[in-house]
């Protein structure tokens, strides 16, 4: 889905399971295709949790993804006024985004000229399309956070 085509007031959510709450788009998960984004990391485990980061500094997309995050943010705040901690971007520009692990393997689709390759192939400064989930907000001890996580990435 084009980030740019989304009106973040059109947005609905649904409370789940432990305080977390489902964003939907037009009756879908929250999906939003990248493109030619640089990859500041490889995969990178932090606390066994795996992650790539993501430099949207040096990008033609920057300014219009800073804007879908930062209207993001402002409907997030509403949620709850008092206490929300929902900021997507690192210093520097940096995004964190989640790489899904499970069964000792990582749970996304890699393509390389258009076939199926490993995620060894995704390296530090390449850039790549990236295909991403916004899969819930959760909340504990009135903290809130956002959980982004990676479906597949495209290396051109």
């Amino acid at each position: 889905m084009d980030f740019n085509k989304i009106d973040v007031n059109r947005l609905s959510f649904k409370k789940t399971y432990n305080n977390n709450t489902n964003i939907f788009y037009k009756g879908e998960k929250l999906n939003l295709l990248l493109n030619n984004i640089k990859c500041h990391t490889g995969i990178i485990n932090d606390g066994n949790k795996y992650y790539i980061e993501f430099d949207l500094s040096d990008n033609h997309v920057t300014p219009p993804i800073y804007r879908f995050l930062s209207d993001l943010e402002r409907i997030f705040d509403k949620l709850d006024k008092e206490t929300t901690y929902i900021r997507f971007l690192k210093r520097n520009g940096i995004w964190k985004i989640k790489v899904p692990f499970r069964y000792k393997k990582f749970e996304i689709d890699v393509y390389k000229d258009n076939e199926l390759t490993t995620t060894s192939d995704i390296k530090s400064e390449m850039y790549v399309n990236v295909n991403i989930e916004l899969r819930n907000i959760w909340e504990y001890n009135d903290v809130y956070g956002c959980l982004w996580i990676i479906k597949s990435i495209i290396i051109p």
